[in-house]
């Protein structure tokens, strides 16, 4: 019998009764299941220490005899997971992890988009190989951010282009059907279209006192929230969810915090936001960056 460290909050609601879950992918930081019965919510089991709203966070050690004994049907009986007749996993008098309230005070609009702008120069220094992300050197011509070439055919550019004008314009009616056009756009468990709906809805959400599209969060949410589980994989659907109530893997929250709160372009949380997937931490990066457009952000 092993007992997880931590659970988030969110995942924590969905596990509370008795319920099989399905088995849906392995990966080298830990395993992906899914719950059965709709709603479907997905959970990620790790050895990574960062916390997150769909996350259990092990011991070091555990993933790997939980993986090995991993069926394809998991039952969860009365707060244990069960693996194998040998191999269990106590849920029971643990933690939930949530998202921590904000702290600093946020920067004004000329610090934050200076302090994007060293992010970026440090990512092109460190990764100059990947294109920064897959929606990144779409972004950044259209908001003047970086000395990247203008894109002339990229996958997002023209979505970006009317989603751009459309929140400019403050046009309501429009947002969510131009929103709806990233979900499910790239590939994976998170496409990237996915990752930057996501980035940009928690900015709008955990700093909602501060910019003037906040208002328009809940409601947006609610219809892209319920578009993306029929248009995008589950475990996006799901993070998206979670982002646009305010809650994020404890790395995304860090970058966020820091790109609107930190002086002098304290770059800390770079690390963490790099290692959220392959790509998937500069894709919300991609998101949080329009949110701070200076025609759209407000203060």
């Amino acid at each position: 019998m092993f007992h997880a460290l931590c659970v988030g909050n969110c995942i924590a609601q969905q596990l509370a009764g008795d319920q099989d879950l399905k088995l849906i992918g392995q990966t080298s930081r830990g395993c992906f299941l899914q719950t059965a019965d709709p709603p479907v919510w997905t959970v990620f089991i790790s050895e990574e220490t960062a916390h997150g709203p769909l996350t259990i966070n092990l011991p070091s050690g555990v993933i790997t005899p939980i993986k090995q004994a991993a069926a394809q049907t998991i039952a969860l009986r009365h707060g244990i997971l069960h693996f194998s007749n040998s191999v269990q996993l106590s849920l029971q008098n643990i933690p939930h992890w949530q998202t921590p309230a904000t702290l600093n005070p946020i920067q004004p609009l000329v610090s934050r988009q200076a302090t994007i702008a060293e992010a970026i120069r440090t990512i092109q220094q460190r990764k100059p190989g990947n294109n920064l992300a897959g929606i990144l050197p779409d972004l950044l011509p259209m908001l003047a951010m970086s000395s990247l070439p203008s894109s002339t055919g990229g996958q997002f550019t023209e979505k970006l282009h009317r989603l751009i004008a459309g929140l400019h314009a403050s046009d309501t009616n429009s947002m969510a059907s131009l929103l709806a056009t990233f979900l499910g756009q790239g590939s994976g468990l998170t496409p990237s279209g996915d990752d930057f709906l996501l980035g940009f809805f928690l900015t709008l959400q955990r700093w909602r006192a501060h910019l003037s599209l906040a208002d328009s969060v809940c409601p947006l949410g609610r219809t892209i929230a319920e578009l993306a589980k029929h248009q995008t994989t589950y475990l996006s659907s799901n993070l998206i969810e979670c982002a646009i109530f305010g809650e994020a893997d404890q790395r995304l929250i860090n970058a966020l915090d820091g790109l609107m709160t930190a002086e002098k372009c304290d770059l800390a949380w770079l690390d963490g936001l790099l290692t959220w997937g392959s790509s998937s931490g500069l894709d919300a990066f991609a998101g949080m960056i329009l949110a701070n457009d200076c025609r759209i952000a407000g203060v």
